[in-house]
């Protein structure tokens, strides 16, 4: 079994941005476990642990499903967070983007058609800064960032010694 999602890995330039956001969350906040900056993605379709013999097929209807797509761009725009309980998922949003929205749905169409599965939850795209923080307001985001989204990856999701860790199983470039 493998933890696994889809995703949009980003450039070193862009990590850098991410990083300058984290670190006045990090700045402003009480407490919190927050990510390394080689971790930072943007999630497409989180499917969780998923038997092994899948993985490729799942890889494979994908890639068949944005066979005709081409890179885009994605424009960084805030700082957000999710509430859980007294604690909060801190983030970098997204402005809406048409294409962004279509390379959702054709991954979930994908995934759907080899998991047989429904997806029930909105799609709300975000790059996780951390998690479990405790924080009196969110700082501001400096500027927006247009970011060109060149490639897709399958990504696992694994934790070595409490360190979570991302690896690219695949990557599709969308050229």
């Amino acid at each position: 079994m493998k933890r696994i999602f889809f995703a949009i890995p980003f450039e070193d330039d862009v990590k850098a941005v991410l990083s300058t956001a984290q670190k006045s969350v990090m700045h402003q906040a009480k407490s919190g476990k927050f990510h390394d900056k080689e971790n930072f993605h943007l999630t497409i379709k989180f499917l969780g642990m998923v038997d092994d013999d899948l993985v490729e097929p799942l890889w494979l209807a994908v890639v068949e499903a944005v066979k005709d797509m081409s890179g885009f761009t994605i424009t960084l725009d805030r700082i957000g967070s999710f509430q859980k309980k007294s604690k909060c998922i801190p983030w970098v949003g997204i402005e809406p983007s048409e294409a962004l929205n279509v390379l959702h749905e054709r991954i979930r169409c994908a995934v759907e058609s080899i998991l047989q599965t429904v997806e029930e939850q909105a799609y709300t795209p975000h790059i996780t800064l951390g998690r479990q923080v405790v924080i009196d307001g969110l700082p501001a985001f400096k500027e927006k960032c247009q970011v060109q989204v060149k490639s897709l990856a399958l990504m696992e999701s694994s934790s070595e010694t409490g360190v979570l860790r991302y690896t690219p199983l695949y990557i599709k470039s969308l050229d």
